[in-house]
């Protein structure tokens, strides 16, 4: 029998085959270059969403997160692969959000969420997305997620103003109301003071010069009466004085606000918020006034700039208020009011001997809703709202000095001219 040369034989079949699988491996490998151009297009259109975004399976399982989500959860690292029904106090809003009759469903609204790790809870605008495949089984979840913390913020403080321009509006009227009646009973008080010490100059002349016993009895009880009778005229004058100085800041410091900075005497907005607030600070403190006479006008917004002095006198109370209840000291403490004009900026300080702030916390004194009182005495805005106006919208500087158990110092900057800074 003839011996056959394998190499010379021809196997159809066998050609046709490894065509195929040539043909078939470079299709997959077309597949396979297709399939990561998509997953990367697909995390690179993640990360132009500005919101936070995550996408988990039908098991709850993150396969896809962008980098805000990275960010917003970053106690939660890494993303993928964790659990989004474990991350997410959002249980019954989930069962909310399940689909029914077999279709997509989305739920939005708005919530705070604590996130573990975090002191404050954020504000956020969330879509929750439940899948669901053309048979209706769900094939997983798209969780978004807008951080609008800044701007609940702001509408807080815009809420804030409202109530504070309202209140401004009623207090101006009130006090415009006070005036005229206040003025009628000073004047008349006066008429009384007058007088009176005119008729005690016509009426003891005449009493000396009578010899009847009743009224040489008498003459002790009309003594009495012309020595006190004047005190208590004098005592009403200065309650009276008192009234319409009150009246006077009030008129002052609720002044509308301008639109424009408008020169100022501090000193004498400084003299108005303490006199309005004086309810806050009378029963823990004695004021302490150190103010400058040769400060120069500012350029400010003066409602504003008094918002700022009655948030920080009233925490300079409520700090002393605090002391003296852990300690028991029974005597007030001191606020010391101070103004002094530097070569560019006029300098406003308020100086406590409350209780302090402790050195771990004081980098977070001025953030939005950190407080450190009761629940009820703070909403953790006041300080906050302040450095807003003053570093920003009059360019200038708020900052302090504190001694747990010492007290604080409060210092405000205004420069005289924001170009110069």
């Amino acid at each position: 029998m003839e011996n056959l040369n394998i190499d010379t034989v021809s196997y159809p079949n066998k050609s046709i085959q490894t065509d195929s699988i040539v043909s078939l491996s470079k299709k997959i490998s077309k597949l396979e270059k297709d399939l990561v151009r998509a997953q990367h297009f697909q995390q690179r259109l993640l990360e132009t969403i500005v919101s936070a975004v995550l996408v988990a399976d039908s098991s709850g399982t993150i396969t896809l997160a962008n980098g805000v989500a990275s960010q917003m959860f970053s106690n939660y690292a890494p993303l993928i692969g964790a659990n989004v029904l474990e991350m997410l106090p959002f249980d019954q809003l989930l069962i909310e959000a399940t689909p029914h009759n077999g279709s997509d469903s989305t739920l939005y609204g708005e919530t705070s969420l604590d996130l573990f790790g975090k002191e404050q809870p954020i504000y956020v605008t969330f879509s929750i997305s439940h899948v669901v495949d053309p048979n209706g089984e769900q094939e997983g979840l798209v969780c978004a997620f807008t951080d609008i913390t800044t701007s609940k913020l702001l509408e807080r403080q815009l809420l804030q103003s409202q109530k504070l321009e309202a209140v401004g509006q009623l207090a101006a009227g009130v006090a415009h109301e006070i005036n005229t009646p206040i003025q009628y009973i000073r004047d008349n008080t006066m008429f009384f003071r007058d007088e009176f010490s005119r008729l005690k100059d016509i009426i003891y002349p005449i009493i000396e010069g009578l010899d009847n016993e009743d009224i040489t009895n008498s003459k002790s009880d009309i003594d009495y009466a012309f020595d006190e009778i004047p005190n208590a005229i004098k005592e009403t004058l200065q309650g009276i004085e008192a009234v319409a100085d009150i009246v006077r800041s009030m008129k002052e410091f609720s002044h509308p606000g301008s639109m424009e900075m408008v020169e100022t005497d501090l000193n004498k907005n400084i003299e108005a918020t303490v006199s309005v607030c004086k309810n806050e600070w009378k029963y823990v403190a004695d004021i302490v006034w150190d103010l400058d006479s040769n400060l120069e006008p500012v350029p400010c917004f003066p409602a504003e700039i008094n918002q700022v002095l009655l948030n920080l006198l009233v925490n300079s109370a409520q700090a002393i208020e605090e002391k003296m209840g852990v300690t028991g000291c029974r005597y007030k403490g001191i606020i010391t009011v101070r103004s002094k004009a530097l070569e560019k900026s006029a300098i406003i300080e308020i100086v406590d001997t409350g209780n302090g702030i402790k050195q771990e916390i004081q980098d977070k004194v001025f953030e939005p809703f950190f407080t450190t009182k009761a629940q009820g005495k703070g909403t953790g805005q006041g300080l906050s709202l302040a450095y807003s106006c003053i570093e920003q919208k009059h360019k200038g500087k708020l900052s302090f000095e504190s001694k747990a158990g010492e007290g604080t110092t409060f210092r405000i900057e205004l420069p005289y001219a924001v170009k110069d800074l």
